[in-house]
């Protein structure tokens, strides 16, 4: 957090505001996306009154998605591990939207760590 902040202070008054915007919403895409997946299925799960789907938005689940590969790998280490990596790779993409010349590169990054995030979450496990 610190660092995100010292880093859009420090950026030159004349960068374009997008890039100030954009290099730390990707450093922290993977909690963002996770919790607006999770808020997306619990309020359009059972269709009943409204004040109830606003209800279970902010009710416990195991639907984020370190308790999907916990269950999927039957592992905390791979979990936090494949965890890590798709972090990694929005903090690098990150990194990189913020170079002129890595731009483009970055934003590819980001498009790669977001299928990965989306091929954890949903890919189903193998069957032994």
């Amino acid at each position: 957090g610190l660092l995100l902040a010292a880093g859009s202070i420090a950026r030159p008054s004349k960068s374009p505001t997008a890039l100030i915007i954009i290099g730390p919403l990707l450093a922290l895409a993977l909690p963002v996306l996770d919790t607006l997946i999770v808020m997306k299925q619990r309020f359009s799960g059972e269709k009943t009154s409204l004040a109830k789907r606003i209800g279970r938005v902010f009710t416990a689940d195991r639907n984020h998605i370190h308790h999907i590969l916990v269950t999927k790998y039957r592992s905390e280490g791979k979990a936090i591990f494949a965890i890590w990596l798709v972090t990694l790779l929005f903090a690098a993409a990150a990194v990189m939207t913020a170079v002129q010349e890595l731009k483009w590169f970055g934003y590819g990054t980001a498009a790669l760590a977001l299928l990965l995030l989306i091929v954890l979450r949903y890919r189903r496990p193998r069957t032994a």
